[in-house]
C-alpha cells in the first residue's frame, strides 16, 4: 500500500502559501479601511460654554430678559472643511417679551470667528404679547477643525451667536429644551458631505481681563448651533490612498518573485520607493494646512521607511545568492577562505520567506494601530 505524503497547507517556504498571505492582506487593508468608514467620527473640539445656573437664575429675576434664538440656513456659496472657508447664508431670527429689551439691542448681535458680508434690517412681528424679529444674513465663518484622521474624518460646523453689547444679567438666550432652533434647506450644496445630525445650545462666557484683579469679568451670552458632517464619497480617499498602497504592495511583490528574476526584483522594490517620494507632492497639494500629522502622513512616512528597508534587503540579498551562483562555477579548492561561511542558494530562499513574513506581521499591526 502506497502512502503519499500531505504537504502542510501553512508552510513559510511555499509559494502557494506567501501568495495567498499576499491576497489576504489586500483584503484585510479593504477591511480596516471599512471600518474606519462605517460610523460617524469627528474629533473636532465644540466651543465651550457655560451654562446659566440655578442661582444666576435666581439672582436675574426679573431684570434679565430671556430670549429664544434660530438659525435657518439656506445655502453655503463657499464650503470646505480642507481650507475652513465657509460662506453662510441664513435667516437668523430672535423671539422675546413685548417691552423687555430693545430692538437695537437685537440688533447687535454677530457671531464669533466670523465676517458678517450683508445683514438686512429686521423684519420685526407681533404674535399675542411675542415680538419676532428675523433679519437675513450672509457671513464668511471659520470653525475649530481636527484633521488628525484626513481624509477617513468626518466634520463638525458650530457657529456660535453672540451679543457683545450685552450681559446675561441683563439678557441672555433661552436655556430651555427646543429654546434653540438649528434647521437647514433640503436643496443645502455641500460638496461630498452630509448633514448627520444637528445640536443647539446655549449659555455665557465669561473673559477675565485684568490678571490682577480676578473680579473684572466680562460675560458675553452665546446660543451655538452645530451642524455634524459625514463623508458622501470616498473619491478623495481613493484618490490618496489606492497610489500609496500600490507602491507598498509592489514592494511586498518582490518577496514572492525568483531569485532568477534579478531585474524585476530590482525595479519593483526601486520604483515603489520613487513612486512614494514622488506622490507626497500630489499628497501635499490636497491635503489640510496644519502643522501635525494626519493618518495619510503617518502612512506615507511607515510606507516610505519600509518600502526602503525592503529595497535595500533584496539588494543584498539578491548580491549574496548572485555572488554564490558564481561560486558553484569555482572549484572548491580555489575558493576563497572568507567566501566559506556564505549561505547557500536554498538558505537564502528561507531568509527571504521569513523576512517576508515578518514584513507582513509589522505592516498588519502598524497600520491597524495608524488607523485606529
Amino acid at each position: 500500500m502506497i502512502h503519499h505524503k500531505i504537504k502542510p497547507f501553512f508552510n513559510l517556504f511555499d509559494l502557494k502559501f506567501k501568495i495567498t498571505l499576499f491576497v489576504a492582506v489586500f483584503f484585510y487593508v479593504i477591511l480596516l479601511f471599512f471600518l474606519s468608514l462605517r460610523e460617524f467620527r469627528t474629533d473636532d473640539p465644540t466651543p465651550k460654554v457655560k451654562e446659566i445656573s440655578f442661582k444666576m437664575r435666581k439672582n436675574y429675576r426679573d431684570l434679565s430678559t430671556k430670549v429664544r434664538a434660530g438659525l435657518f440656513i439656506k445655502n453655503f456659496p463657499t464650503f470646505d472643511f480642507t481650507s475652513n472657508n465657509f460662506t453662510i447664508d441664513a435667516i437668523v431670527w430672535f423671539e422675546y417679551n413685548k417691552n423687555e429689551v430693545m430692538q437695537s439691542t437685537i440688533d447687535k448681535f454677530s457671531f464669533d470667528n466670523s465676517k458678517m458680508l450683508h445683514k438686512s434690517a429686521p423684519h420685526v412681528s407681533m404674535h399675542h404679547d411675542k415680538i419676532l424679529a428675523t433679519y437675513d444674513v450672509v457671513f464668511e465663518a471659520k470653525t475649530d477643525l481636527d484633521f488628525h484622521r484626513f481624509p477617513l474624518e468626518d466634520h463638525r460646523l458650530s457657529l456660535v451667536l453672540t451679543n457683545n453689547a450685552v450681559v446675561p444679567s441683563e439678557m441672555f438666550f433661552d436655556y430651555e429644551a427646543n429654546a434653540i432652533s438649528l434647521r437647514v434647506s433640503e436643496k443645502l450644496f455641500t460638496s461630498n458631505w452630509l448633514v448627520h445630525s444637528l445640536e443647539t445650545g446655549s449659555g455665557y462666557t465669561a473673559l477675565h481681563i485684568d490678571e490682577h484683579n480676578k473680579r473684572k469679568i466680562i460675560r458675553t451670552p452665546k446660543a451655538v448651533f452645530t451642524i455634524n458632517f459625514e463623508k458622501s464619497g470616498i473619491n478623495k480617499i481613493l484618490i490618496i490612498f489606492v497610489p500609496l498602497f500600490a507602491a507598498i504592495f509592489l514592494a511586498l511583490l518582490t518577496f514572492l518573485l525568483s531569485f532568477n528574476s534579478a531585474s524585476a526584483k530590482t525595479t519593483l522594490s526601486v520604483t515603489a520607493v520613487t513612486a512614494l517620494l514622488g506622490y507626497r507632492f500630489v499628497i501635499q497639494q490636497i491635503s489640510p494646512p496644519v502643522g501635525y500629522f494626519t493618518i495619510t502622513d503617518k502612512i506615507f512616512v511607515f510606507f516610505i521607511g519600509l518600502s526602503f528597508l525592503i529595497m535595500l534587503f533584496q539588494l543584498i540579498l539578491l548580491r549574496q545568492y548572485l555572488f554564490l551562483m558564481d561560486r558553484e562555477k569555482i572549484k572548491k579548492s580555489e575558493q576563497p577562505e572568507s567566501d566559506t561561511t556564505i549561505y547557500s542558494p536554498r538558505i537564502t530562499e528561507r531568509i527571504n520567506s521569513l523576512v517576508y513574513f515578518g514584513t507582513i506581521i509589522i505592516f498588519v499591526i502598524v497600520l491597524a494601530y495608524l488607523m485606529r
